[in-house]
């Protein structure tokens, strides 16, 4: 009798083929010439962009902790620039 397989492989699994389907559309850009900083730009800004329908539809549940979004936004935004720019440079 053959045995499913558990639900963390299979997550493990759905994680890693995310992870490395993320890294087309990065060598895309690096191949049209949007590299360092910009490229960095491009690739949360267009994620940001898309899910920021989802954050104005829930504006009212958020709305009393704006300032901790805030703040999560700040200091996660300034984390992530921090990381790529010392993987780029």
């Amino acid at each position: 009798m053959r045995q499913a397989l558990p639900l963390p492989v299979l997550v493990l699994f759905a994680a890693s083929v995310l992870w490395g389907t993320t890294w087309w559309p990065l060598k895309a850009l690096a191949d049209a010439g949007v590299t360092g900083i910009p490229q960095i730009l491009v690739a949360y800004g267009s994620a940001a962009l898309l899910l920021l329908p989802v954050l104005l539809l829930q504006y009212r549940r958020w709305r009393p902790q704006a300032h901790f979004i805030a703040l999560i936004f700040c200091l996660g935004g300034i984390a992530n620039l921090a990381f790529a720019t010392s993987m780029i440079y």
